[in-house]
């Protein structure tokens, strides 16, 4: 597992470190709590706190769940599964599933923090 690293300590995206780095639970809380009643969702007071650029956010935080980050060009060269999971619904839910490369099904979620999400993509 990756090291956490505080935010103010966070690579730009052009360095090698941002490949490992991850946010810290105690990050996580702290953005969780400053979102409560604020209607404002974690994911984006966790973005603006952390001062990193989108692509580097993104990796850390693909890196914090496990998650394999993948950038616009390669969604661009997925295909997505319409015919199990139609784009209506897909848009609604903040999700999109495509088929990988391999074959398998990979769900790409806009929001790895909508708890509902989760539970209702494996529902599905």
């Amino acid at each position: 597992m990756n090291a956490p690293v505080e935010i103010g300590m966070l690579p730009d995206a052009s360095t090698a470190e941002v490949a490992s780095a991850t946010f810290a639970i105690a990050q996580i809380q702290e953005a969780r709590a400053a979102s409560t009643g604020s209607g404002r969702r974690v994911i984006e007071v966790l973005e603006e706190r952390s001062g990193l650029l989108p692509d580097a956010f993104t990796r850390t935080l693909a890196n914090t769940f496990d998650y394999q980050a993948l950038a616009m060009e390669d969604l661009h060269a997925l295909a997505p599964v319409f015919d199990l999971l139609p784009f209506g619904l897909a848009f609604e839910r903040g999700c999109v599933l495509f088929r990988s490369p391999a074959g398998g099904l990979m769900l790409a979620v806009s929001d790895p923090f909508a708890r509902d999400l989760h539970d209702w993509a494996q529902a599905r």
